[in-house]
């Protein structure tokens, strides 16, 4: 009646224990939002400000891949990649590990890497790295306090565009009258060899690797329905609401 959207929030969380969100409101400047987080994080994860007001379930892209490696078997820091022996990155970590007595021990860990991640499983002859797009962003609070200070749906998604929203099918409604739903990505832009999202895929040449990643604008989206509402339960772009055309085809492999 009003022209204003209604947001319904069911994260499916529980409400006791040690992986229980917290309630609780942030009054810092032109911060000024309130929801819930994991314990300990200064700002709001699910929740709203004055403009917007935004909710989550899991689900989004898939950002990751196993990539099966060709070792030298005559250098086990080395691996083939475009016809050529590769040097791994070797570095250590110190890691304080509590025994079977009770005590503690620092134990030193040996961590092999290449191009593609750290080599996560040698087995058989077999060498396999780990991909995880996005792994050593730093910038994921500052996403979640431009979040906590938006007052439009630009604004939010603005704050988006930073993409460092991994796995997380979002919705959102504002007071002016938006509402929408967002796949959020950190998405790897593979590239043009065989892709296998389930299995191995093919770490020897450069055409399989990632290419970069798939920028906000590009990940699966849906803005203002004619239909008036939409529902996400971890559910894709074409799912949320009636009569979409979005297609799986139309987009980067894992979107």
């Amino acid at each position: 009646v009003s022209g204003r959207p209604i947001l319904f929030i069911d994260p499916h969380w529980p409400a006791e224990g040690q992986s229980s969100w917290w309630e609780f409101h942030v009054h810092v400047g032109r911060t000024q939002a309130g929801g819930f987080a994991l314990p300990g994080l200064p700002f709001v994860g699910l929740g709203y400000t004055d403009g917007v007001a935004w909710a989550g379930t899991a689900g989004g892209a898939d950002s990751s891949d196993a990539f099966e490696l060709r070792g030298n078997p005559e250098n086990p820091d080395q691996y083939r990649y475009d016809g050529r022996w590769r040097d791994m990155e070797i570095r250590e970590a110190v890691v304080r590990v509590k025994t079977a007595a009770g005590e503690t021990e620092d134990r030193t860990i040996r961590i092999r890497e290449s191009l593609h991640g750290p080599i996560i499983l040698e087995q058989d002859g077999r060498v396999v790295a780990g991909a995880i797009c996005g792994a050593r962003d730093t910038t994921r609070l500052e996403q979640w306090l431009e979040m906590n200070r938006a007052q439009s749906a630009e604004e939010l998604r603005s704050a988006l565009r930073m993409d460092q929203a991994s796995l997380l099918n979002l919705t959102y409604a504002t007071r002016d009258g938006h509402f929408g739903y967002i796949q959020a990505g950190m998405c790897p832009r593979r590239g043009s060899g065989p892709y296998n999202m389930i299995g191995l895929t093919d770490g020897t040449r450069s055409e399989t690797n990632w290419q970069g990643r798939i920028p906000f604008d590009e990940l699966p989206q849906l803005h203002d329905p004619e239909t008036g509402w939409l529902q996400s339960c971890n559910t894709a772009a074409n799912y949320v609401t009636e009569g979409q055309t979005i297609r799986q085809e139309d987009f980067s492999p894992g979107v």
